[in-house]
């Protein structure tokens, strides 16, 4: 799946107190904060150099995973929408035909969207890291598909906000959180909320770092 950077650092003012489930009518605007978080991200000006390119795929991308994580997991934002979370509950990060077929093909149909040779290397990326994630977390987890934060409001401590939020309900569960990110920087900003690298490589031409963390208080070093 997508590489699901933070867009967010240290915060400069106050971070935002309430963490809610993106509203319905509030999906539009999720994307649109996504496609921008995301639009000179590394990996996607690799995949889609072309900016024209890149936004019509990106807007059709997002879509796709804001409806998917909404039916099979759970999308975080802010009561303003600033910041946006997607997450694959446990059970559901290797998504089947049917489940898919249950959002309408959502993902499939934004992958078309890509330019050919955009679609097969992005396709690589993913079974890459899909097979990285099965072989290091076998277990039920929860699965960072995307953390972004609208550009003019970064480094507030929205992406801190929406993560802690989320790993505490991870911690309550037991449950381990893994992720996928190419941005060195963001390796800190998981590092510092309890995530640790337990594989590094190149794909795609990218240098990629996959991360876990493991539930607060627990015992279990597996996958590490």
């Amino acid at each position: 799946m997508p590489d699901p950077t933070a867009s967010a650092s240290s915060p400069s003012s106050p971070p935002p107190s309430e963490v809610i489930a993106l509203p319905a009518a509030e999906r539009a605007r999720a994307v649109a904060v996504l496609a921008l978080a995301f639009l000179d991200d590394p990996i996607y000006r690799t995949l889609l150099p072309d900016p024209s390119d890149r936004r019509r795929a990106l807007d059709a991308l997002w879509k796709a995973l804001i409806t998917t994580s909404s039916r099979y997991g759970r999308v975080d934002t802010t009561p303003d929408t600033a910041g946006v979370a997607c997450w694959l509950a446990p059970g559901n990060a290797d998504l089947s035909l049917w489940q898919m077929i249950r959002t309408g093909l959502a993902l499939p149909r934004a992958v078309m969207q890509f330019p050919t040779d955009s679609r097969k290397r992005f396709m690589e990326m993913v079974s890459a890291t899909d097979r990285i994630r099965r072989e290091r977390m076998p277990q039920p987890h929860w699965y960072l598909w995307a953390l972004g934060v609208e550009p003019a409001r970064q480094g507030q401590g929205i992406g801190g906000t929406l993560l802690s939020t989320a790993v505490q309900r991870a911690d309550t569960d037991h449950l381990p959180c893994y992720l996928e990110t190419e941005t060195e920087s963001n390796v800190a900003f998981y590092t510092r909320r309890g995530f640790e690298v337990v594989h590094e490589g190149e794909i795609v031409g990218l240098r990629l770092w996959s991360m876990l963390r493991t539930p607060k208080g627990s015992e279990n070093s597996e996958s590490k």
